[in-house]
C-alpha cells in the first residue's frame, strides 16, 4: 500500500527536473491525492443520507482531483499545478454553495490557500491564486441567498466537525512539510559550508607549506618575533624566506584582499618571488621586484583591477656584511640608539599601478644591536578604542618604540595583547603580520 502511494505521489517527476520541482511535483499529487478519498467519503455520506445531489457533486470532485495526475503525466508540474489551483477552489467554492455554512466547507479554501505558497516561485502568482480563491469563496457565500443549506442541524454539526478536524490536519502537514524543506536547506548549508571550511583548512596547509617557517627564520636571525594574525582562515599577507649562497632574504608583504582571494594572490606572488631568485638567479632585491611586477601584470592583465601587493624584500649578504631591501608603498622602521627612524619606500605597488618606475635597492646602514621590524596595514588599519577609531601608524612606532627596551618574545606578547585590547568586540579589519628582528 505504501510504495503504491509513493508511486502516486511520484507521477509525472521527470529526469530533467531539478530536486525542488521534483518535490513540487510529489506536493501537488500530495494535495490532490489528499482530496480523492476526502471527496469519496463525503460522497458517501451524503448519498447515505438521501443528498443525492450533493454527493453527485462530490464524485465531480473525485474526477477533477484525480485529473492532477494526469496533468502531471501529461502536461508537467507547471500546467498541473496551475489545473489544481483552480479545480480545487471551484470545488470547494460549489459543496459551500450547496451545503451553506454551517456545514464549514468554505474553511476548505484554506486547504487550496497554503499549498500556493509551496508550489509557485513568486508572491505574485500565489498572490494571484489566493485572491482568485477568496473571489470564489465569497461568490459561493452570496448564493447561499439562492440556494437552500442542508436542513438536518445534527448532520452540519458533524460535517463541520470534520471539515475542522481535516483543515487543522492540512495545516499541519503544510507546517510539517515547510519544517522538512527548512531542516533540508540547512543540512545542506551545513553539508556546503562543511565542505568549504574543509578546502580554505586545506589551503591553508599549502599556504603554510609556502610561507617561511620561524625554524628557518631563527637559523638565520637569531633574536626575532614574528606576529601573524589572519583575519580569516587564510591570508592575503605573508612572510617568506629564501637561501641563496650568503644571501638570505625575508620578504612581508600585503597582497591585494584577504581572506580566500587573498591567499591565492599570496600564492601567485610568493611563486614570482621565488621564480625570480631561485630559477631566474635575480639577486638584488630591486630587480626582484621588478621581476615579480612584470610577470603579475603578463598574468592578470594590464586593465582591471590592480592585483598584486604592497611589502618589503629584505636581503642580508653576509658575505659583504650588506642589508639592502626594496619596499613597496610600506615602509621599515629601524630603532637605533633609543630613536625610531622610518625608512624609505617607493610609493607604488608590485603589480598594476598608475607608477610602473623601477624600483629602488635601498641600503640599510646599521649598527649591531639596532632594532628592525617590517610590517603590514592590518595592526595600523584596526578600528577599536572607545571611540571605534583606527589604531594608525604613528601609535603602532610609539608603541613599537615604547617596548623596544623588552626582550623580543616580550615585544611579540605585548603587540598581541595591545591589539586585542584596542579591537575590543569589533570585527577585524584585515591581516595583521609584523616581524621584529634584532641586528
Amino acid at each position: 500500500m505504501q510504495k503504491q502511494l509513493l508511486k502516486l505521489i511520484s507521477v509525472g517527476v521527470r529526469s530533467t527536473y531539478d530536486k525542488d520541482t521534483v518535490e513540487k511535483t510529489k506536493l501537488v499529487n500530495g494535495i490532490s491525492l489528499m482530496g480523492v478519498p476526502i471527496s469519496l467519503f463525503y460522497a458517501i455520506l451524503f448519498a447515505l443520507s438521501g443528498y443525492y445531489f450533493h454527493a453527485s457533486v462530490f464524485l465531480i470532485g473525485i474526477a477533477a482531483f484525480s485529473i492532477t495526475l494526469l496533468c502531471n503525466k501529461y502536461f508537467g508540474f507547471k500546467f498541473a499545478r496551475v489545473y489544481i489551483s483552480i479545480a480545487a477552489p471551484l470545488c470547494f467554492g460549489l459543496v459551500n454553495l450547496i451545503s451553506g455554512k454551517d456545514a464549514g466547507f468554505y474553511m476548505g479554501f484554506i486547504v487550496t490557500i497554503m499549498p500556493a505558497v509551496l508550489i509557485f516561485e513568486n508572491a505574485k502568482q500565489w498572490a494571484i491564486v489566493i485572491v482568485g480563491s477568496l473571489m470564489i469563496l465569497g461568490l459561493s457565500i452570496v448564493g447561499y441567498n439562492y440556494y437552500p443549506p442542508i436542513a438536518d442541524a445534527k448532520f452540519t454539526m458533524l460535517v463541520h466537525m470534520i471539515n475542522l478536524i481535516t483543515v487543522i490536519m492540512a495545516a499541519l502537514s503544510v507546517v510539517l512539510i515547510f519544517k522538512r524543506e527548512l531542516n533540508e536547506s540547512r543540512e545542506k548549508i551545513e553539508e556546503k559550508q562543511k565542505e568549504i571550511l574543509d578546502s580554505i583548512h586545506y589551503a591553508k596547509k599549502i599556504q603554510n607549506t609556502l610561507i617561511a617557517h620561524k625554524s628557518f627564520i631563527d637559523e638565520n636571525i637569531s633574536d626575532n618575533f614574528v606576529v601573524f594574525q589572519p583575519k580569516d582562515i587564510v591570508s592575503g599577507d605573508f612572510y617568506w624566506a629564501t637561501k641563496h649562497g650568503e644571501r638570505f632574504y625575508l620578504a612581508v608583504c600585503d597582497s591585494t584582499g584577504h581572506g580566500v582571494p587573498g591567499a591565492f594572490m599570496s600564492l601567485l606572488n610568493i611563486t614570482f618571488l621565488n621564480e625570480a631568485i631561485n630559477e631566474k638567479y635575480i639577486l638584488e632585491v630591486d630587480e626582484v621586484f621588478n621581476y615579480a611586477r612584470k610577470k603579475l601584470i603578463e598574468n592578470l592583465g594590464k586593465e582591471g583591477q590592480k592585483d598584486g601587493f604592497d611589502g618589503i624584500l629584505l636581503c642580508m649578504d653576509k658575505a659583504k656584511n650588506e642589508l639592502t631591501y626594496a619596499a613597496a608603498n610600506n615602509s621599515p622602521v629601524i630603532i637605533s640608539d633609543g630613536k625610531l627612524r622610518k625608512l624609505p619606500c617607493c610609493k607604488m605597488p608590485v603589480g598594476q599601478g598608475e607608477k610602473k618606475d623601477p624600483f629602488v635597492r635601498y641600503k640599510i646602514d646599521s649598527k649591531p644591536k639596532d632594532l628592525l621590524y617590517l610590517y603590514t596595514d592590518g595592526f595600523a588599519d584596526q578600528f577599536g578604542g572607545p571611540k571605534g577609531k583606527k589604531f594608525k601608524y604613528k601609535e603602532l612606532n610609539d608603541l613599537i618604540l615604547k617596548n623596544s627596551q623588552m626582550q623580543l618574545e616580550q615585544q611579540s606578547n605585548k603587540l598581541l595583547n595591545q591589539f586585542f585590547s584596542w579591537k575590543g568586540d569589533l570585527e577585524q579589519v584585515d591581516d595583521v603580520l609584523i616581524i621584529g628582528m634584532r641586528l
